[in-house]
């Protein structure tokens, strides 16, 4: 017999920390199910939803990987998860897109309004900041479930809300990544409103359905 936990780590970033966790559970016969990791600044967070043995408490498995020296400073939490462990429909992800580009405030609000409103669903979100030079990048990547018949629209719906943000200009055609349909949109042109720099920003959209993508209606701001 086992039971459903969620287990979560909150610590310094270090080189073979995964290594450790995950060492540990599987000798307690922890089996993995949905498992994520993101370098968080300096920090890092280990989440993952696992069966557990049925003798094995949920403060003994916390204690478990307390002990583990990676882990001493750590905030680390296991808790019963309550909800089924298989995805819905909705939580199964159907298209990618991914920005990346000058800091814009807000953009990733508006985006996810704008999925809101086709009844896309966000599977998966990460955004993180990458430094080169003296200019720094934003990437954001969001993986989403689209229902079929609302994916055209949603994607030209994305497509036009980022480009009120940057200006949008169509670059790309498809070009197979993964066994995804990939199209690929630039923009060019605007100015950061703080720092006086010129922006740009590439926003990709893989879609995993097989229906493939068409060319999207992007409208210029107004």
């Amino acid at each position: 017999m086992t039971h459903n936990v969620l287990i979560t780590v909150v610590g310094a970033d270090r080189v073979g920390l995964v290594a450790a966790i995950t060492g540990r559970l599987f000798d307690l016969g922890v089996n993995l199910g949905d498992t994520t990791f993101a370098v968080l600044g300096t920090g890092c967070k280990f989440s993952a939803v696992a069966e557990s043995p049925a003798e094995l408490a949920a403060e003994e498995l916390a204690a478990q990987l307390r002990a583990l020296p990676d882990l001493a400073d750590a905030e680390i939490k296991v808790n019963d998860f309550k909800f089924a462990t298989d995805h819905a429909a909705s939580g199964r992800h159907t298209h990618r897109v991914s920005i990346s580009g000058g800091d814009q405030p807000g953009l990733v609000a508006r985006l996810s309004e704008a999925f809101v409103e086709f009844g896309a669903n966000i599977v998966r979100l990460n955004s993180e900041r990458v430094r080169g030079g003296r200019k720094t990048l934003y990437v954001t990547n969001f993986d989403v479930s689209i229902p079929g018949d609302r994916a055209q629209a949603c994607l030209a719906a994305v497509a036009n809300t980022a480009s009120h943000v940057y200006v949008l200009l169509l670059s790309g055609g498809p070009d197979p990544a993964d066994g995804a349909a990939l199209r690929t949109y630039t923009t060019r042109g605007t100015q950061n409103a703080t720092t006086g720099e010129g922006l740009h920003a590439d926003v990709a959209i893989a879609d995993f359905t097989g229906d493939g993508i068409d060319d999207l209606a992007v409208s210029a701001p107004g």
